[in-house]
């Protein structure tokens, strides 16, 4: 009975390549390498293509968050809280430093649209997943 090497994964079939007998086993180690060449080919193509298969079959991490989960729209919230907190205040604290408009107005503004940006981005997920869910049921 023959292995069956078009179920195998690369990795195993690389594994088989590496320790097979070649002389007693001729013609499966010309199968395995034959199986070992779909994947280069495949390899290839993608690189061609500039996409990768797991990249292509697998979505974002971004669009993978639940925004139906409370401890999304606690970071939401808590987000919201802390934008309007530092354009109210014209500060921005860490632990030695302060980022202030009057110091520096462009890091500042920086700061204020990356938030802005990503909290707009929140919300608008927020509401959109709303609306999956109400049209599922």
């Amino acid at each position: 009975m023959n292995p069956d090497y078009q179920s195998y994964t690369e990795a195993e079939l690389l594994d088989v390549y590496e320790n097979i007998d070649k002389e007693a086993w001729p013609e499966r180690y010309n199968e395995v390498k034959k199986h070992l060449q779909k994947f280069s080919d495949e390899a290839k193509e993608n690189a061609k293509n500039g996409t990768d298969k797991n990249e292509a079959s697998e979505e974002s991490w971004w669009r993978k968050i639940d925004f139906n989960k409370p401890q999304e729209k606690v970071i939401t919230i808590a987000l919201t809280l802390w934008t309007f907190y530092i354009s109210f205040t014209g500060k921005i604290s860490a632990k030695n430093s302060e980022i202030t408009f009057d110091e520096s107005p462009k890091m500042y503004l920086f700061f204020i649209a990356f938030t802005g940006i990503i909290l707009f981005w929140r919300i608008y997920r927020h509401v959109t997943s709303h609306n999956k869910k109400i049209n599922k049921d």
